[in-house]
Parts: structure tokens; sequence; C-alpha cells
């Protein structure tokens, strides 16, 4: 074998992962793939937030944080405000709206006791109240779902929404619904939101 023939020989040997050209002698060069961003997380990621959002509750196995992702997504979670005023004495009436909707085309399980309510602390995120998860219904493509968030002192919310009633202090908040798909995957839709109360009786400032 000729000194030329031979060295092509041995570069295509030790040149595999870049490719060898077939009579022409070039090498064809494979780009790297890519990178996508996906508007999900997976719970393997280990990360304990989804963007702004927490990745609560911890058995979800994926988390659509509303905040940001709020189109394209077959299953979303939209809070009724940005911001949450309660005056703790002239309006322990008052209400907040999540209305989780699905636009797929399969129903989503989940209930009206599948919520969880978590503050961002210095420290990050704590739940500060859950539902116990004993309900079932079935949100069907097209069709929504409403919990009505108060304090306690509250009043009951119209017929048809599910309330949830906590005790909690000012601060950043999110509210997370959880749910199963039909494929067994886990999913939590996330709304984010500030609550800020304020008492106006001079006396408990």
């Amino acid at each position: 074998m000729r000194r030329r023939e031979l060295l092509a020989a041995l570069g295509c040997v030790s040149g595999a992962v870049a490719g060898c050209a077939g009579s022409g002698g070039r090498e064809q060069v494979t780009p790297a793939p890519v990178p996508t961003v996906t508007a999900t997380a997976d719970r393997s990621q280990g990360d304990d937030t989804v963007g702004p959002c927490p990745a609560l509750p911890r058995d979800a196995e994926r988390y659509v944080c509303s905040s940001v992702e709020t189109s394209g997504r077959p299953i979303q979670l939209t809070a009724g405000s940005d911001v949450f005023f309660v005056d703790t004495l002239s309006e322990v009436g008052k209400r907040m709206e999540f209305v989780l909707s699905n636009s797929s085309l399969v129903p989503f399980s989940t209930g009206g006791d599948w919520w969880t309510l978590a503050r961002r602390d210095p420290d990050g995120w704590t739940v500060v109240d859950e539902g116990q998860r004993q309900e079932r219904a079935s949100v069907g493509p097209s069709d929504a779902f409403v919990w009505t968030l108060g304090l306690n002192g509250s009043v009951e919310s119209e017929p048809g929404h599910h309330d949830v009633v906590v005790d909690t202090r000012n601060g950043r908040h999110a509210f997370a619904v959880t749910g199963d798909h039909r494929d067994g995957t886990r999913l939590a839709v996330i709304a984010l939101f500030d609550l800020r109360k304020r008492w106006t009786d001079t006396r408990k400032e």
C-alpha cells in the first residue's frame, strides 16, 4: 500500500466520530444537537423551583408554572389577581379565585381538595396548608374547575366553587393543584400571587 493510501486509511479509523468520506476523501462532520427549552420541569432534576414557582407538592412528576407559561399549555391554572388585598376587619368575606382549565383532548383527574398553598420565606418555600386528597373529579376537555381562597373568617363562596380557607401572613404565595393524566403522569399546575392583608383596627397593627 502506498503511503498516501495508508494515511487515509488510518485517518478513517481514528476519526470515526467525525465521519469519513467515501471516494472523495472528505470528512463529514455531524453538527451537535441544539438544546431545547421545555416549559415543564421533571422532578428527577432535583430542583426546588420551576422558574419562579416552587416544585410543590413533592410527589408530582411534572410541574407547570402558569405565571410564565400562559400559552400552549393543555392544563393551566390561572389566579384571579396578581395581588390578593385583604382588610381583615372590613372585608372578611373577600375571596380569590383560581381556575383550572383543560384545553387538552383528554380528561384531567383532580379534586376539590387536591391543592397545596405555599409561601415564600427567606429560607425558601414553606407549605402553609394543603388539602386531604379524598375527593376525585374529572375535568374534561374545554371544562374548568374553580377554587376560591379566603382567610379564616371568610364566608363560603358561591355554589360549584371549592373553598380553601387558610390562615397565613403577607408575602409571595403559590397555589398548586395536582392531578393525573390518563397516561399516569402526576402533574402540578401552579399560580403565583402576593397576599397583602392589614388590620383597620390600629390596636392590632
